[in-house]
């Protein structure tokens, strides 16, 4: 499907969606998807569910999503493919545009029709995006581009999910004496052992970001792997601060306050104080300028690790 939010695409119509007739808004084009969701009553089928969506220029998130399809592909349009795209398309989220993917199908959590499908084996998710420039708004509601929803429940059932983001951008739509609560990255309340996250030649510029990480990783507790989990290789980040209060510090599962200090940076922050073994690969990135503040009052006795550009 094929988005553009620029005057010259065209409006939202039954006909658009590909190169020749963009959708206007990417609500309708989910809308406009004749292949349905993975469900349990097609997860025998031997034909994977792929969505793909094309920013062409500009596109607008402006509403939660979510899906089930076996991989979900967005990417921008070049001018090979478009004589008016620009080199990357952008995806501007509003305030309201979030995008949530988890280890566990939608209709197992939400028990879809009151049936209980925990015993049904998933389809596992890969999840991509590629040659775009992430666009953050500058709100003071705390909201995420992407949220990882990791679920210890349910182990053996559950799927694994993929996602890479790769030769991407991201800055934020105001001036940098506006900060913004919406994050790039969350887990909620965790990154299990069945997810993965790679970062790939990724760049980012010019945030100024309040009560949250650039990217905020918490890990599932007790965590014994040799695997990379979460990767970086070849990214840089230029100019993006971070402003805490110690309101916005919060143990998660498995930390003790009186025993691991509390982890806060700009542009990522790793947590998990009970993990035995746990890999994170950084390969070849920068951090320039970037900062992270935290404000403490005299009377707060908690430890608290602060890091410019990194904690974990």
């Amino acid at each position: 499907m094929y988005v553009s939010y620029k005057k010259w695409g065209r409006v939202d119509t039954e006909e658009c969606g590909d190169v020749n007739t963009t959708c206007n808004g990417f609500e309708h084009a989910v809308l406009k998807q004749t292949t349905p969701d993975r469900t349990p009553t097609n997860l025998q089928s031997g034909q994977q569910i792929v969505y793909t969506y094309i920013s062409v220029c500009e596109m607008h998130m402006n509403q939660p999503y979510r899906t089930e399809a076996d991989i979900f592909m967005l990417y921008g349009a070049t001018s090979d493919e478009i004589s008016v795209a620009t080199e990357g398309g952008s995806v501007q989220f509003d305030e309201n545009g979030e995008m949530e993917f988890s280890d566990q199908e939608y209709w197992k959590i939400k028990k879809i029709g009151f049936a209980d499908y925990s015993s049904i084996q998933g389809v596992n998710q890969k999840v991509l995006f590629h040659s775009i420039n992430i666009v953050l708004p500058t709100t003071k509601q705390a909201k995420n581009v992407l949220k990882q929803v990791g679920i210890k429940n349910y182990i053996d059932k559950c799927r694994n999910l993929e996602l890479k983001i790769e030769n991407c951008s991201f800055t934020q739509n105001n001036t940098l004496d506006k900060a913004t609560n919406f994050s790039l990255l969350r887990t909620e309340p965790f990154l299990s052992l069945r997810m993965n996250v790679s970062l790939f030649n990724f760049i980012g510029y010019n945030a100024s970001i309040e009560g949250i990480s650039l990217i905020d990783i918490n890990n599932e507790p007790d965590v014994f792997t040799l695997d990379n989990h979460l990767n970086l290789v070849n990214c840089s980040f230029t100019n993006i601060s971070s402003i805490m209060t110690v309101k916005e510090l919060k143990e998660i599962i498995g930390e003790k306050d009186d025993e691991q200090p509390l982890g806060v940076a700009s542009i990522l922050n790793v947590r998990n104080e009970s993990a035995k073994i746990l890999p994170i690969y950084i390969y070849d990135c920068q951090f320039d300028q970037c900062k992270c503040s935290v404000e403490i009052p005299a009377k707060d006795r908690r430890q608290i690790g602060v890091g410019g550009a990194i904690y974990f």
